[in-house]
Parts: C-alpha cells; structure tokens; sequence
C-alpha cells in the first residue's frame, strides 16, 4: 500500500478525488470516490484531503462520515463503537424466524444498538434492555433509538455482562468481539487500528 506522504504536495494538490484514493493504495478508488461525493455533495479541497488523508491511515469511511447503514437503516457509529457488520444481519434474520415468544429481548454488549433496534423496529410489539460496559457505547445506542423512534421500548443498562441486568427475556442476542487479542496485530490497519 502506498502511504500518502510518498506523494508529493504539488502532485497531490492537481489529482483529483479518484486520483488521489487510487495514489494511496485504495482497493476500489472509483466506488469510494462516488460514496464521499454523495455524502459531501459541496465537498471542498481541504475536506477531500482531509478524508484521504484518513483513508491512507486506514480509517474507514464509516468512521469518516459517522454511520454505517445496517439492515436497511442508518446508524451512528464512532470511536467507542464498532461498526455494524453486514454479516450480523443473520442474527437479526434468525430472530425473525424464531417461532416463539419474542415480546422482551436481551441485547448484551449493545454498542450502537443495531440488533436490538432493528429487531424493535420489525417487531412492532416488542420491547427490549441495551446493555453495555461502556457510558459512551450507550449514548450512541441511545441516539440511533431516537432516530429509529424506539427510544420509549428499550431500556439501556450499563453493566459488565449480567452484573446489573435482571429479569426474564423470550430471545437474548449478542455479537461482541471475537478477534483473539494474540492476532490483532496482524489485522488489516482498518480493523486493527478502528
């Protein structure tokens, strides 16, 4: 992967968005050129350098524009969350074909609230606990439940697991972390680093 210091600021300043994704080694410069476009439709030079400037550090564009969309819908992401996967949309798939009760739902390990606020908003009667370690992983959840208008169905708890989480839940759901510690450190710069 080229750096973008291996550029120089002459050169960089006359490329343009695609030129400059593609100069710092991104794998599809064309597709991410159109997403930054979309979502900075009177985009400046200093915003774009900005942006490949974090690109070429390995930030993804989901932290870049602060949301990740996942099943369909909008959602906040920052430092203190991880980004929501397509991959976890089996669990929500899996949920909803679950033939039994599904009235009250444990989400463990919230973060942005994805799961638990996607499964509120298909299953209309619902009602659910958000519970997490982190104050600052709940404030997220805790947004992207207002956007979603489900605020008033669940109930957010910060706890270390089940330390501070009581009662009786239909479906409980969790997708936390699971990168073993010993090979972060041969992780994409992407995963490794945000």
């Amino acid at each position: 992967r080229k750096t973008y210091m291996n550029i120089t600021k002459y050169t960089f300043k006359h490329m343009n968005l695609k030129e400059k994704l593609t100069a710092i080694g991104i794998d599809n410069p064309s597709l991410e050129a159109r997403w930054i476009e979309e979502e900075y439709p009177e985009i400046s030079n200093e915003k774009i350098d900005e942006i490949v400037t974090r690109r070429a550090r390995g930030e993804p564009l989901s932290r870049i524009f602060g949301w990740r969309e996942f099943y369909g819908r909008r959602f906040d992401v920052n430092e203190y969350t991880l980004d929501p996967r397509p991959d976890s949309e089996i669990l929500i798939e899996a949920v909803l074909k679950y033939d039994g009760r599904k009235n009250s739902i444990l989400d463990m390990g919230t973060g942005t609230g994805c799961l638990l606020i996607t499964l509120l908003c298909e299953i209309k009667n619902a009602c659910g606990v958000a519970v997490d370690v982190s104050h600052d992983a709940l404030s997220v959840a805790q947004k992207n439940a207002a956007r979603h208008e489900c605020e008033d169905r669940i109930k957010f708890i910060n706890s270390n697991w089940f330390e501070n989480v009581t009662g009786v839940f239909d479906v409980m759901i969790s997708n936390p972390p699971y990168i073993r510690s010993d090979v972060i450190l041969d992780l994409d710069e992407s995963v490794k680093n945000f």
